[in-house]
């Protein structure tokens, strides 16, 4: 078991890095996301703003489930429940900051969406893969 004061010190280092990588960074970067027709997600240079914003994202609510993690011990000293609440919301976090990042890493232009789901409802032949069965 760690002393109190190594697991505050991990947890002011993880809080830091949940500030820099999961509240901070992302929502910078993602800004102009946000802002009708003059940024696509798409485009070559700025895919990667993209990636790499949901990519911090996704370190973020693992920082924030790391922290849970390392606080556990000494919330179960004072009280087993909200222990567990801290945990379970930690949890719960990342869960939803997954589908959020799900959700902006799907973002497309509706007229790209359509052009592929024409495309797959077009037989094999047609595509032009050669093949004569449905699943090319």
């Amino acid at each position: 078991m760690r002393s109190p004061k190594s697991t505050g010190r991990i947890i002011g280092i993880l809080l830091l890095l949940h500030l820099i990588t999961g509240l901070t960074a992302p929502y910078i970067m993602l800004h102009p996301l946000n802002s009708p027709l003059s940024f696509n997600a798409n485009d070559a240079g700025n895919a990667f703003q993209v990636r790499l914003s949901v990519m911090l994202l996704f370190v973020g609510g693992a920082a924030a489930m790391a922290i849970a993690f390392t606080a556990w011990p000494v919330f179960r000293q004072y009280s087993y429940t909200i222990a567990l609440w801290v945990l379970a919301l930690a949890v719960v976090n990342f869960s939803l900051q997954c589908g959020e990042n799900a959700a902006r890493t799907m973002r497309k232009p509706a007229r790209q969406r359509l052009g592929f789901i024409i495309w797959w409802a077009q037989p094999c032949a047609q595509r032009g893969s050669g093949c004569t069965t449905r699943i090319c």
